[in-house]
């Protein structure tokens, strides 16, 4: 045996890169999705080269919070261990096939626990690499490091085994978001590895599995109660509950329709009260290859439905608290995204549309093996999520344009006849939360304007915003507000005109018609400038530059200011992407 120094940088460091990769982490399933992402990947590596039938064994105790993967994928070899537990260093480099390359999720999962073990063998060579009391360590300010205990084992099958125990995840607010992981039932364990994890194959919806992965999974809840199950490695669809005489697709109906004429009574009968799908793959720029599969449920307390057809709610009125922090193991509508078969759980904002109504009634999953996302899977860059808003746009439209004709039992405009509170708050609830330590604003304001102007607010409440004093808001309805900034050069307090916008783009909508002037706004609060916003800025001849933070004292401007926007013959105006905040 012998003690590896394995993290060979200063403790300061590792810790700071520790926390960051911590932070990168918000989501309770995260964990099980990294274990399954490397598990996943090892055995296609290993069928690559053989037809073996790949197998993945899940043993999980809730009670004593630990956690069990094993494979029989393409394994680690003995001399390769030592480095694939060093901060940022991946085996899967280069790996077109494989959906991890980071190289940080195995680190994240070690942090996380007190007892941390792993056996692997590529089938030549092999052995077992043990950490003590990682998860204390990384909160300590020990001066010890942290050691790498290895011992090369013979006659280990070929395969990786990974335990955990001793498990806590906690965000630097002290709040855990541990506690919802070992939280859950059977069933809502199941749903969670079925929908966010790679697990969950998406792939047969558009074609064949032709090596479909034995998923056997042990499970002790927190009650003591022990549940032993094959997992179906299947990615799980809001219609697997529901009977084929309730579903109606929308290709087929199409060419129903085209057999002959048909009645308005016809149509209506044929689609009243049916669940509407639709699936298909399409070649974006005529080179990037993207599948899509869509249905909408004719209420929105269809959810509710298929929930507890799935297991997935309590019995009874669980209330409004149980639903909010546990939206997460719930069927829900949106718009999700998966790559080369995994999902990543990763819902995107819808795009603005006529019968926005509606959305709250769809669920919609965009495979891309292009696609690439941030560590932690917490978003995808504004450029990609474009790509699917407008593909889902067409999509909801071609549907919808049936709902509202023949089905329309759901409201485009709620109004005093047919208000539904239960079906607003459901609505809501869906939304894509916001996940911010700094701001308590729950949901994603990306397509609200009042929202982007109430989380401005809050962070100007909370000293996060501490050189803006605001005076008054839509005086004479020309501009969103009025504002003193406290310039940091003269000491004196500056005058200024801010707008507020969902998306820095929809600015030039003022241009075109005229009713704000460039020239007199000095500021433009946003969420998320991206890509889109960029280049349609720049076919307005509006240039729109981002700031180093080191570089601000450059600018008499406020300290939370992220862009400049520059036009010939104009003043420059400041942006604040509010999303850079908190």
């Amino acid at each position: 045996m012998a003690k590896i120094q394995f993290l060979k940088f200063p403790l300061a460091s590792i810790r700071r890169s520790i926390k960051d990769i911590d932070d990168s982490y918000r989501n309770p399933w995260d964990m099980y999705a990294e274990l399954a992402q490397n598990s996943v990947d090892a055995i296609r590596k290993m069928q690559a080269d053989c037809d073996e039938k790949g197998q993945i064994k899940i043993t999980v105790n809730s009670q004593e919070k630990s956690i069990i993967f094993e494979d029989n994928g393409c394994g680690i070899s003995f001399e390769d261990l030592p480095q694939l537990l060093n901060l940022f260093s991946s085996g899967k480099v280069g790996d077109t096939s494989s959906v991890g390359e980071k190289g940080v999720g195995l680190k994240f999962v070690m942090f996380q626990s007190t007892e941390f073990e792993i056996r692997s063998s590529d089938g030549k060579t092999g052995g077992i690499a043990t950490v003590k009391d990682a998860r204390l360590w990384k909160k300590s300010k020990s001066e010890d490091e942290l050691m790498l205990d290895v011992n090369e084992l013979q006659g280990l099958s070929r395969g990786t085994k990974i335990s955990m125990k001793g498990i806590e995840l906690e965000r630097d607010d002290n709040e855990e978001i541990g506690t919802s992981l070992f939280n859950l039932s059977f069933e809502q364990f199941k749903y969670i590895l079925r929908s966010k994890t790679f697990l969950g194959e998406t792939t047969y919806l558009w074609e064949k599995s032709t090596k479909p992965i034995e998923i056997i999974i042990k499970y002790t809840d927190f009650n003591g109660v022990n549940y032993e199950e094959v997992l179906k490695n299947e990615y799980i669809l809001p219609t697997e509950v529901l009977s084929a005489a309730d579903i109606v697709d929308i290709d087929e109906f199409e060419a129903w329709l085209s057999e002959k004429d048909r009645t308005d009574t016809d149509k209506r009968a044929k689609l009243q009260g049916k669940i509407l799908t639709l699936k298909g793959t399409y070649l974006h720029n005529n080179y990037r290859k993207i599948s899509y599969w869509v249905c909408f449920l004719p209420t929105r307390r269809d959810w509710d439905f298929i929930n507890k057809e799935l297991k997935l709610l309590p019995e009874g009125d669980v209330g409004d608290e149980w639903l909010e922090s546990n939206a997460f193991c719930l069927v829900n509508s949106g718009i999700y995204t998966a790559t080369k078969g995994m999902p990543t759980g990763i819902a995107i904002s819808h795009p603005n549309s006529g019968n926005a109504g509606y959305w709250s009634n769809f669920f919609m999953i965009f495979q891309d093996d292009a696609l690439t996302f941030d560590i932690g899977r917490k978003s995808i860059h504004g450029k990609v999520q474009a790509i699917y808003q407008a593909k889902a746009k067409e999509l909801f439209n071609r549907i919808t344009k049936y709902v509202t004709k023949y089905t329309s039992s759901v409201p485009v405009t709620p109004g005093p006849s047919d208000f539904d509170r239960d079906e607003i708050v459901e609505e809501v609830k869906g939304l894509p939360n916001l996940n911010s330590k700094i701001a308590a604003f729950e949901k994603l304001p990306s397509e609200q304007e009042a929202s982007v102007s109430a989380i401005f607010f809050e962070l100007i409440g909370n000293k996060v915003i501490d050189d803006i004093t605001p005076i008054y808001l839509g005086y004479r309805n020309k501009y969103d507000l009025y504002a003193y900034y406290t310039s940091k050069q003269t000491k004196k307090k500056k005058f200024g005109f801010y707008e507020f916008k969902s998306h820095l783009r929809h600015l030039t909508k003022d241009f075109a018609d005229a009713r704000k002037v460039f020239d007199e706004i000095d500021y433009v609060i946003c969420w998320d400038v991206n890509d889109t916003d960029i280049l349609q800025l720049n076919n307005f001849g509006i240039n729109c530059e981002e700031l180093e933070k080191g570089k601000l004292h450059e600018y008499d401007c406020p300290s939370s200011i992220t862009h400049i926007l520059t036009i010939p013959n104009c003043n420059p105006v400041y942006v604040i992407d509010l999303k850079k905040l908190v």
